[in-house]
């Protein structure tokens, strides 16, 4: 019984074939959503807290910063021990709304510093910021490997600008990853 529907003896047909179901992804980073993961969840996928309206804002995208990851997954490892499943359980995952290629290192200094201010973090934090993925193909390689054993990051979703950025990124980067 909901606010806007009611089912009783609900059946859905066909039914999955993954045993025991299909794998369970939520999605969000507020503190109710990370304990509904760590409960029921095979992935959480982690993004800046959008509002009622369905945007969010700089603030709270300058709040979502990689020490509060680590929060945010402490809280989803802890209930999924309380649910008695593995810590390890949900896999961890992200969407990259800032994909910036540069060509040299220089570049990627440069672009950080003029980043820095808008996410309201140093420009050693915006290279490390979870919506972000900054500099060379070979940079890119370490943030993704630093992010992968830092936070366990499992899947990413990119918002590329073009498809010679998808292209670059399957060319230069995704084989090293």
């Amino acid at each position: 019984d909901g606010e806007y529907f009611r089912l009783a003896d609900a059946m859905i047909r066909p039914r999955p074939v993954q045993q025991p179901g299909p794998p369970l992804l939520l999605g969000g980073s507020g503190n109710g959503i990370l304990r509904r993961a760590g409960r029921w969840a095979d992935m959480i996928h982690m993004t800046p807290a959008i509002g009622t309206e369905g945007t969010t804002t700089l603030p709270t995208v300058a709040a979502f910063t990689d020490a509060t990851i680590a929060e945010k997954l402490a809280l989803v490892r802890e209930e999924a021990v309380r649910a008695g499943r593995a810590p390890d359980a949900v896999r961890y995952g992200t969407t990259i709304y800032s994909y910036a290629p540069t060509d040299s290192a220089a570049a990627t200094k440069s672009l950080a510093e003029q980043m820095a201010p808008l996410f309201q973090v140093s420009p050693a934090d915006f290279l490390r910021h979870p919506v972000s993925l900054v500099g060379t193909p070979e940079e890119m390689v370490d943030e993704i490997h630093r992010r992968v054993a830092t936070h366990g990051l499992a899947e990413m979703t990119i918002n590329f600008a073009s498809p010679e950025q998808l292209r670059a990124f399957g060319e230069n980067v995704l084989p090293r990853v």
